[in-house]
């Protein structure tokens, strides 16, 4: 009496573990993208594009807008990597300060300082990228790392209602 019971109830998980393993599988990443190691993606978000570059070179902006909303700029040479995030389906959606405020708190806690920050929509000017929208700023911030002898710098920007951008650089020199 005691075998059928069990073989009912192996078929049974071994019927039902499929669906439920496929339910809890995150959405994939675009090939070939990962997170870059100083930052942890939001919850229930998945990389839809990333790009790296060997050297190049990007303004970065700090400190609080200036009257023309052109904050100040520190030009970074080095290793780029961009990483778009979009939202999984049916995750709860984000607000603009939240993803901020997530970001300044990963960069105090992983022991870098903030060099900027531009709540609302186009509160400051910044270099125009088109993988970040036009140059207004939308909730970005900008991060810097300086570890082991090489500076590490970041800017992230919401990009729409559940899809953010992140700029990295590792300076260095050609």
């Amino acid at each position: 009496m005691k075998m059928p019971i069990l073989l009912l109830l192996s078929i049974t998980l071994i019927v039902l573990t499929p669906a439920v393993a496929g339910a809890q599988d995150p959405e994939k990443d675009a090939e070939g993208c990962k997170d870059f190691p100083l930052f942890n993606r939001m919850p229930n978000f998945r990389i839809v594009e990333c790009s790296t570059v060997e050297f190049d070179a990007r303004k970065f902006p700090v400190g609080p807008p200036l009257e023309d909303q052109k904050p100040k700029h520190v030009e970074v040479e080095g290793a780029l990597t961009y990483l778009k995030y979009e939202s999984n389906e049916g995750a709860k959606p984000v607000s603009g300060l939240q993803f901020m405020r997530n970001f300044e708190n990963a960069t105090k806690s992983g022991g870098g300082t903030v060099e900027g920050k531009y709540p609302e929509w186009c509160k400051a000017t910044v270099e125009y990228d088109p993988r970040l929208g036009n140059s207004c700023t939308n909730w970005g911030v900008s991060m810097k790392f300086v570890s082991a002898g090489t500076e590490t710098w970041a800017y992230m920007q919401v990009l729409g209602e559940n899809s953010y951008g992140l700029q990295i650089m590792v300076r260095k020199g050609m």
